[in-house]
């Protein structure tokens, strides 16, 4: 039941449920010693002797939800790029981006959760040494919902994540309902201006600006996620979400004061959370669509 809730909310968001990998005997466990079967989202079957008790993240959206799933006590270790909330950065940190293990081995961890693919130099000497690792996804909203409810598995808290879950999707399908109807300004999404990295429409962020009232101007995926500067400007981006560093760094591009409309009329967007495929996806939505639909947001008071 539970799990047929939560693909409820999410269908409403997005039209389609997440594809839902429930744990083998998905009920919460009511002991430490408990033994758990997780599948994660490459389809891995793991198999831990109890709920964890000394967990390791190795992104800063595995941070965020652990907090948010309050088993943030039995957080030892998490990345240096983790610094929300606030309090991740107070934990001991490793470099997710070396190869390096033993940071990860001394703090003799009983569960390492990481993202597919984003983490494979990791993977085998954590594997080889026996530690028990679960990996999710975070490329789209549905990967994101996904990834929540696996990290509520592996902790113990599967109810936990189906609440978060819910909250999640209520509050992004009441956005979209605001937003109903409205004129979509064109978005594009960039992360850095040399070479140009921007995000296509199968991304989460690209998800999150439609369903502020947005649309990515990007329809199709870009080779390597590049466009370059001539292409950017033949989209003609009514808005661009970016770091402020980077939008200076745009405006100064030939041609684009004279014909991007989002440089030539100021609308550039940053929002640090629209960053990260975690639980504050809701919170950035909310604030996109007030951002891009002022006067509905104003009218709604």
């Amino acid at each position: 039941m539970k799990l047929l809730a939560l693909a409820v909310a999410v269908a409403a968001v997005y039209g389609c449920a997440p594809p839902v990998r429930p744990a083998v005997g998905a009920s919460k466990p009511t002991t430490a010693n408990t033994p758990l079967t997780v599948v994660d989202a490459t389809g891995a079957r793991i198999n831990l002797p109890g709920i964890p008790q000394r967990i390791v993240s190795a992104a800063p959206s595995i941070t965020e939800t652990i907090f948010k799933l309050g088993a943030d006590k039995r957080l030892v270790l998490d990345t240096t790029s983790c610094k929300y909330p606030p309090a991740a950065a107070l934990k001991p940190h490793f470099n997710a981006v070396s190869a390096d293990i033993e940071p990860i081995l001394a703090v003799n961890p009983d569960l390492v959760i990481c993202v597919a693919g984003e983490d494979t130099r990791l993977l085998p000497g954590l594997l080889k040494a026996g530690v028990p690792v679960v990996q999710v996804k975070a490329s789209s909203m549905k990967d994101v919902y996904q990834s929540i409810q696996i990290i509520g598995q592996a902790i113990g808290d599967e109810q936990a994540a189906v609440n978060l879950n819910q909250e999640m999707a209520t509050r992004i399908r009441n956005v979209k309902a605001r937003v109903k109807g409205l004129q979509r300004p064109t978005v594009l999404m960039v992360y850095s201006s040399n070479p140009l990295y921007t995000t296509g429409p199968k991304s989460f962020i690209s998800d999150i600006v439609r369903a502020a009232g947005g649309q990515n101007v990007v329809t199709s995926e870009p080779p390597g996620d590049v466009l370059s500067s001539e292409q950017a400007v033949a989209l003609h981006p009514q808005a661009i979400i970016c770091d402020p560093n980077v939008a200076v760094q745009l405006a100064n591009l030939p041609g684009w004061r004279q014909a991007v409309p989002a440089v030539i009329n100021h609308r550039f967007y940053s929002d640090d959370n629209l960053n990260r495929p975690g639980p504050a996806l809701a919170g950035a939505c909310e604030r996109l669509a007030a951002w891009l639909h002022p006067k509905q947001q104003s009218s709604a008071r």
